[in-house]
């Protein structure tokens, strides 16, 4: 499935409590732009971020490439996807999981998902 950054932020943005969205470099040689997602209110950082284990990504392509899956995750926690107890915290990143198996991606809590 295509990762589109500016589709996908779009996406974001549209999500009650979401505050604030930001664009930042890969995590690592497979991945898109990561998208980091502050919730009203809330503590800690979503991360968005797509990935594909059989390229290896460069500048060029960090913001529309076709991708196996998307991570979402809070970081806090090495099963990844969402660890927090804050209520909507937890609201923003189930609508923003759903969003993106709407628009067609498979989504995993942890990139470890794959392998």
């Amino acid at each position: 499935m295509l990762w589109q950054t500016d589709a996908i932020e779009a996406m974001i943005r549209t999500i009650p409590k979401v505050a604030d969205v930001k664009r930042g470099p890969p995590g690592g040689d497979h991945d898109t732009t990561r998208l980091s997602v502050k919730v009203l209110g809330c503590n800690g950082t979503l991360f968005v971020a797509g990935y594909d284990p059989d390229k290896i990504t460069d500048p060029s392509g960090w913001d529309d490439m076709d991708v196996y899956a998307i991570e979402v995750t809070d970081g806090t926690d090495s099963s990844g996807g969402c660890q927090s107890r804050e209520l909507d915290f937890c609201r923003v990143y189930g609508e923003l999981t759903a969003q993106l198996r709407v628009m067609g991606h498979r989504v995993i809590n942890h990139y470890d998902e794959i392998f």
